[in-house]
């Protein structure tokens, strides 16, 4: 076994895991969730709102989806969400539309939500042209126009929408609907990065880690990438984790990187899962454990997101290693944790500051990846997190 072991752990250093997800993704967005009024000041804004105003219908409906002495009712949020947007708000227009892409109250319809952020669109509302720009990219709701996209995303940064800037920088990173420009690329995502926005922080920390369009700075790195994982950023958790595993210009701590990335897995983070299958076999913060480690190459591999070659051929010797028993506790643990933590590769979680914590807001994608470089170092990055898929927006993140 410790032949074996040895053999897996040179082979691994020879590995470098570089996942380069080359779609644009949203940024998310961290909104301090609004404080649940008292009975007597949300009986006085019912009756403002059953009067007419506009202003105060959006804000029964917050209230609603936080919970009015009890649990949130989306249902009512919804309602009072299509009075105020019927009258014409764009904020609410853009809520209804959120509701109607997650099926929150309403009956889940992605054309039902392009209608309603379109509404917003018209007038000028920066956060639902983001959203608009969404689905355009991913055809969702709408036919799929990518350089419409562009056009919103462009619309909504110039209108400061922090998001849209981070969208843009991604876009310039990767170069798939907009010329390639890493430099410009990192302007976009230092000016979304000023309101700690953790998506924007993270892929400047990426940017300063690759030395792609800013020289490299990997103390820089590690500072940028702790600010977006103390913010429960998943991504960024991930290659903090990964770099406290390897001693990337930190002190190396086993115990430190299993907490992270564990951390980002229960978020459902696929690279974070292979990156604990490497975790285990290095007996991070726990004795070696191939059983441990192969279940968790397995709820990445099963979880339908792009994985390395070099995983496969990695892990491919232990359907013949392990026991008859041990493959089915793998597998068993496998699928029980993909069964709690669904995630998918197209889609991704945001929560809303007006929905029940849990409740994710999702769009899909199309994925363009690039596989892992080989290099003779070792185990410098596991497997890095380059992107994350795009998600809908808050809808009062700008108010």
């Amino acid at each position: 076994m410790n032949h074996r072991r040895a053999n897996a752990r040179k082979r691994m250093s020879q590995l470098l895991f570089l996942f380069v997800g080359m779609t644009l993704m949203l940024n998310q967005v961290t909104v301090a969730a609004p404080k649940k009024i008292d009975a007597p000041t949300f009986a006085k804004l019912l009756a403002k709102a059953q009067a007419g105003s506009v202003m105060d219908q959006v804000r029964v409906a917050d209230a609603y989806s936080q919970g009015v002495d009890g649990p949130p009712n989306m249902q009512a949020a919804a309602q009072w969400y299509r009075k105020a947007a019927d009258a014409g708000d764009p904020c609410a227009q853009t809520s209804l539309g959120v509701l109607y892409l997650q099926g929150l109250g309403v009956q889940k319809d992605a054309s039902e939500a392009a209608r309603w952020f379109q509404r917003a669109t018209a007038s000028n509302f920066p956060l639902a042209q983001h959203n608009l720009a969404v689905l355009y990219l991913n055809g969702a709701g709408v036919a799929r126009d990518p350089q419409r996209a562009m056009e919103l995303f462009s619309r909504a940064a110039n209108a400061g929408l922090d998001i849209a800037k981070a969208d843009l920088g991604m876009e310039y990173m990767a170069g798939t609907y907009l010329p390639r420009n890493p430099e410009k690329a990192v302007a976009f995502f230092k000016e979304a990065s000023k309101h700690e926005m953790p998506v924007a922080v993270f892929n400047l920390g990426l940017a300063y880690e690759n030395g792609s369009g800013v020289r490299q700075d990997l103390g820089k790195a590690v500072e940028l990438y702790r600010r977006a994982a103390v913010k429960g950023f998943a991504p960024a958790e991930n290659n903090l984790g990964r770099m406290y595993l390897n001693g990337t210009h930190v002190q190396r701590n086993p115990a430190q990187a299993r907490t992270l990335l564990m951390a980002a897995a229960q978020q459902g983070n696929v690279p974070s899962y292979l990156n604990m299958a490497l975790c285990h076999l290095h007996g991070c913060a726990a004795p070696p454990d191939d059983v441990a480690a192969y279940g968790w190459f397995l709820a990445g591999k099963n979880s339908g997101a792009a994985i390395p070659a070099e995983f496969d051929s990695m892990f491919a010797p232990f359907a013949t290693r392990l026991t008859a028993s041990q493959l089915a506790a793998a597998t068993t643990n496998a699928d029980r944790w993909r069964a709690d933590h669904q995630t998918d590769p197209l889609i991704s979680n945001v929560k809303l500051d007006h929905v029940p914590a849990g409740s994710p807001i999702r769009a899909g994608r199309s994925t363009s990846t690039v596989l892992p470089t080989l290099q003779d170092e070792a185990l410098t990055r596991l497997w890095q997190q380059s992107s994350t898929p795009r998600r809908i927006s808050p809808p009062n993140s700008v108010r």
